[in-house]
């Protein structure tokens, strides 16, 4: 048993990527850029069995999928592995096997941190705190500084937020919590 990786050209058009992509994530002309980059990196549970004088792949699942301009993103590392766990419980596998399944999943697809799986699942339960933050920042931050700010916000905390730097001049936010003092 072993995991083949299938490789898919994008089949999005940049009209439509750009609605999807630009509308859901807010992502920048660069961003946009990135996720288009590559295609479909796939993943499937293979097994081969002899039929005769001849061998067969079976595919025994899917495990998961994940664009190949986001297989550093946290957010699509932790969608690709829940959906390549939960697919390896469904399929009966001993541990030794699932384990030896890991670490080749590993070699192509990171795992997220035990952090950065905390902070998403954090924000996740918290869409309208994410929303009030002013696109520039939620652009300018990884997903960790981002929950950091969140939690301030929710904790009564008036945040400052520096987004980028021209000179001797630095410009930034100053986030009232919406919360109040606590």
């Amino acid at each position: 048993m072993y995991v083949k990786w299938e490789h898919r050209k994008a089949r999005i058009s940049p009209a439509r990527a750009r609605k999807t992509y630009m509308d859901e994530a807010e992502l920048t002309r660069a961003a946009y850029n990135v996720v288009l980059r590559g295609g479909l990196v796939v993943a499937r549970l293979v097994k081969s069995e002899r039929h005769g004088k001849q061998v067969k792949q079976v595919v025994l699942a899917y495990l998961g999928s994940i664009r190949e301009g986001r297989l550093t993103t946290p957010e699509d590392q932790l969608h690709f592995w829940r959906t390549a766990q939960a697919a390896m419980r469904n399929t009966g596998l001993k541990n030794e096997e699932k384990f030896k399944i890991d670490k080749q999943l590993q070699a192509r697809v990171p795992k997220p941190t035990q952090q950065q799986i905390e902070d998403l699942d954090y924000l996740a339960k918290r869409p309208e705190a994410l929303a009030y933050l002013p696109k520039d920042v939620r652009l300018a931050r990884n997903t960790h500084q981002l929950a950091d700010i969140v939690r301030e916000l929710e904790r009564g905390q008036n945040v400052r937020v520096m987004t980028e730097t021209k000179g001797d001049t630095k410009l930034g936010y100053n986030i009232q919590s919406p919360f109040g003092k606590q």
